[in-house]
């Protein structure tokens, strides 16, 4: 996943999950110009799905605004929505949900919405 507003232009930032094992599921923000830059999030026993970003109104680098996804707690049985920094891929919010969302449930974000 990039920023969209960069399709089809020459972006820095990639964000994307990865399954190191089924137990062990991570949140990557690759810097594709420098890997030092490289930022993961995950939490034991969390297991995340696909990420959206949403950038900023008006931001002005590429990784300036959130990435949201669902999360599945395996501790609580509960999903929740997980809210991270686009720039420092960390934590902002999250909310649990009311109902369980199955895993690998698929999104998208539709900002003409609103």
């Amino acid at each position: 996943m990039i920023n969209n507003d960069y399709t089809g232009y020459k972006n820095r930032f990639a964000y994307g999950w990865v399954s190191i094992d089924y137990w062990k599921q991570t949140l990557v923000k690759k810097d594709l110009e420098n890997s030092l830059n490289d930022k993961i999030w995950s939490q034991p026993s969390h297991y995340p799905g696909e990420v959206f970003f949403v950038p900023r109104p008006d931001g002005s680098a590429e990784d300036d605004g959130v990435l949201v996804t669902i999360v599945f707690d395996g501790v609580k049985g509960q999903s929740y929505l997980l809210v991270l920094d686009g720039q420092t891929f960390e934590m902002i919010n999250y909310s649990y949900l009311p109902v369980n969302v199955p895993f690998s449930f698929h999104g998208n974000w539709f900002p003409e919405l609103h």
